[in-house]
């Protein structure tokens, strides 16, 4: 195996348009669902209250728990 093969495939070979346009699509919008999840989960602590802001401005308190 040479150095520029990888498991039987010749790296020098391979061109982008072997990569499928839908799968890439795939993967980046499973990474922004992933991201819009993360960033929208929030813990209120038991004894807190918490303040939700939109665009900066008070929008309505959080009670405690596990919010989205």
């Amino acid at each position: 195996m040479g150095s520029r093969e990888f498991r039987g495939v010749n790296l020098s070979e391979l061109r982008v348009q072997d990569i499928p346009t839908r799968a890439i699509g795939g993967v980046v919008l499973a990474l922004l669902g992933v991201l819009l999840l993360w960033s929208s989960v929030f813990t209120v602590g038991p004894e807190e209250v918490g303040v939700v802001l939109t665009f900066g401005k008070y929008s309505r308190q959080a009670e405690p728990g596990l919010r989205l």
